[in-house]
């Protein structure tokens, strides 16, 4: 088995186990995604807290994973943080958590990109990966609360022209299903 390979339940949060392409996913939204993925790119969905951006990048992931593509889900903050207590690790204790994700070869599902905290640190990782993913033509999956604008204001011009450049932006409206 390769390090890439492992099943839907074992990459997604548990919530998100029992989320269906079929049923979860806009006809709008899996009419974009497929044609996304022909080209070799990916998708932003965009909207509010709550709306089910998550749960349809899941729905999409676990039919990926039916069709032979490796998938990884991380949340942004979650991933930045790995890998940051990687690079503090003593030396034969690293994962090089940082590498495995440039050299991931499969369609990433980066969760709530946005919502971690800014700093140059963190432009610097995020654009490396982003750069890499871009530039590699590797479909990524992006979900945030953040608009194009906000995103270019947090994080700059060079990372937010990739994510334009590699995703169509897609608007996920509804009302808040965990107030709901």
């Amino acid at each position: 088995m390769k390090k890439y390979e492992k099943t839907y339940e074992e990459i997604v949060p548990i919530r998100f186990k029992d989320a269906s392409y079929e049923n979860d996913v806009p006809d709008e939204v899996k009419k974009i995604f497929l044609e996304q993925v022909r080209k070799r790119e990916g998708i932003y969905l965009l909207g509010e807290a709550g709306v089910g951006k998550t749960h349809i990048a899941c729905a999409i992931g676990k039919y990926l994973l039916e069709e032979t593509q490796s998938l990884l889900f991380e949340t942004s903050g979650d991933l930045l943080e790995k890998i940051r207590e990687d690079y503090e690790a003593e030396y034969n204790n690293k994962e090089d958590i940082f590498r495995t994700l440039m050299n991931f070869p499969g369609i990433l599902i980066l969760d709530d990109i946005g919502a971690e905290k800014t700093s140059s640190w963190v432009v610097e990782r995020l654009y490396l990966i982003l750069n890499k993913r871009y530039q590699d033509m590797l479909p990524t999956i992006f979900t945030s609360n953040c608009s194009i604008e906000e995103l270019s204001e947090k994080f700059g011009d060079r990372i937010t022209s990739r994510i334009v450049g590699m995703a169509a932006i897609v608007e996920i409206n509804g009302e808040d299903k965990r107030i709901k």
